[in-house]
């Protein structure tokens, strides 16, 4: 799936054209340090005259939303490589996980995960880990077998840096949940990247005089959104904090934010605490929503708090690179506001189970095509052949999404068409929790069920029955909570002698539901043989 492309075809060539063009601009607020276009891409140089040379294509970044994770990207990409972020608040053996997936002997990382780095790769024959102290502006330091298996110091000359000839046609891997409990990885390439970028720089028009807001996790494809939109046009990214919701106020005010994106349910969460007062957001000039169906109800809330701004709901799966449709909400006053029209260089089919056009009007599963769209799973053609399908000589991708069209508003979302889960923006098959949770309880007898919003279609939280342990609650949900991320653990477990089951043999899902909203309820097949 790797090919070579001309460097000058790369999303790096534009990014060095800004910062020539930008030198003294901000480009990054982190860590209360900030730093000028200059300034990031000298040690993003650093970066790449160390792995420019490397026979690994992918580069993995291990860091925490500072600098390391940043110039890490831009080394990478300057070098012709391919940047893979690893999520490193998940569990350690997640992240080991899908570090032995990518198969990379090249890592970025900083000073807090440069050991758990180091150990992931103890039984390759040749390695090279680059830390970026972030206590120290970025100085670097590296790390490689070769060397004496010494920590030393790594000093470079920007002047060193040159462009190369050729660079990876992917741009970046990005991991989605997978059913069989391994993520899917979705490649995107520059080609993609362009796409979508040329896409949202037509449509929500920024300038390098604009402070961008950066919410969104690394590892959640919308953060691409807020770093390639802003640097692309010389502006500011201003990350936020970690464990700092409370102070979004004053983050959004001290740094006259004025392009905010975020999940519709932070504004909910906001809303709770009561950090959303009228008109208390009048820099923001133009607020994107994606990742989660966009209510009236927050539009509203947010455009109270934010009057002088437009409010954009986005949609697109990781696989069309992050979004391919969008709709302007102007007081449009149905519960669910809709994902709009698709970008008009890109294309959508709705198809019912038949695989046939539906009529407008009627609910059908978005399946998406054009430069956006990837070509395929990184090494897995199995999952890539289910999930594409030529429909008019077109290759197009099911997204399992449900919606209707009409002309006016474009598409509206209806929900999922599979068991896949949306949590805090996060997209989790519910297959791929259960199978996690049945290897740390040892059983085979676990399901999940979701407690959703009955409006938005949102996933509140998750009841977990489980069946066939000697293990109590407490203990079970401290397993759950020392090896998943937050998002997948469940509100509560639930233990029965025997899960129900219907006529087919299969988990009673429906009774468990019941049983879920209503702890009191009794189940019908409680102890009784799995068929009826």
């Amino acid at each position: 799936m790797y090919n070579l492309i001309p460097f000058e075809n790369s999303i790096a060539r534009r990014l060095l054209a800004q910062a020539t063009l930008n030198p003294t601009n901000i480009a990054l607020k982190t860590d209360h340090t900030q730093y000028s276009y200059e300034a990031l891409f000298n040690i993003a140089k650093n970066i790449a005259v160390f792995i420019q040379d490397s026979m690994d294509v992918q580069s993995i970044i291990m860091a925490g939303r500072n600098i390391a994770a940043y110039a890490g990207l831009l080394g990478s990409l300057l070098a012709g490589k391919t940047y893979v972020f690893l999520n490193c608040k998940d569990n350690e053996s997640r992240i080991k996980q899908n570090f032995l997936q990518v198969s990379s002997s090249l890592v970025i990382t900083d000073i807090a995960h440069f050991e758990l780095a180091k150990s992931f790769l103890e039984r390759k024959e040749n390695y090279a880990v680059i830390c970026v102290l972030v206590e120290k502006g970025g100085k670097l330091r590296f790390f490689s077998k070769n060397n004496s298996n010494q920590m030393k110091e790594h000093c470079l000359s920007v002047s060193e840096y040159q462009a190369p000839n050729v660079a990876s046609n992917i741009a970046y891997l990005m991991f989605t949940s997978g059913s069989t409990g391994l993520p899917k990885k979705v490649p995107i390439t520059h080609a993609n990247l362009y796409a979508f970028l040329d896409n949202m720089i037509a449509r929500i028009k920024p300038t390098n005089s604009d402070v961008f807001s950066h919410i969104n996790e690394l590892t959640f494809d919308f953060s691409v959104y807020d770093i390639f939109v802003c640097w692309i046009v010389g502006a500011c990214l201003c990350v936020l904090p970690d464990n700092y919701i409370l102070g979004i106020p004053r983050y959004i005010e001290e740094n006259k934010i004025t392009y905010w994106a975020c999940v519709p349910s932070l504004v909910n969460l906001l809303n709770q605490l009561k950090k959303i007062p009228i008109n208390a957001f009048n820099s923001i000039r133009y607020t994107v929503f994606c990742g989660e169906a966009l209510t009236t109800d927050i539009a509203k809330k947010w455009q109270q708090a934010a009057p002088n701004s437009v409010i954009d709901n986005l949609y697109g799966p990781t696989e069309a690179t992050v979004a391919i449709s969008g709709y302007i909400w102007k007081q449009y006053e149905n519960t669910i506001i809709p994902i709009g029209h698709v970008f008009n260089d890109q294309g959508f089919y709705l198809l019912n189970d038949a695989g046939q056009i539906v009529e407008e009007g009627e609910p059908g599963e978005i399946c998406l095509y054009g430069t956006q769209v990837m070509s395929g799973y990184w090494r897995d053609e199995v999952i890539t052949a289910e999930q594409f399908i030529t429909v008019f000589g077109k290759r197009v991708y099911k997204t399992g999404d449900l919606a209707v069209w009409n002309e006016k508003e474009g598409l509206i979302y209806k929900g999922r068409k599979d068991d896949q889960l949306k949590i805090r923006g996060y997209r989790v098959e519910k297959l791929e929790i259960e199978n996690r949770i049945k290897l740390i309880t040892e059983t085979p007898f676990v399901a999940i069920v979701p407690i959703q919003d009955t409006v938005t279609g949102h996933t509140l939280s998750l009841s977990c029955f489980i069946a066939g342990t000697i293990k109590n609650k407490n203990e079970l949900l401290l397993l759950c909570r020392q090896t998943l991320p937050d998002y997948m653990l469940p509100a509560n477990i639930i233990k029965l002698d025997q899960l129900p089951y219907n006529k087919n043999g299969k988990v009673d899902y429906q009774q468990l539901n019941i049983l879920a909203k209503n702890p009191d309820h009794q189940l019908q097949r409680m102890g009784e043989s799995c068929y009826e």
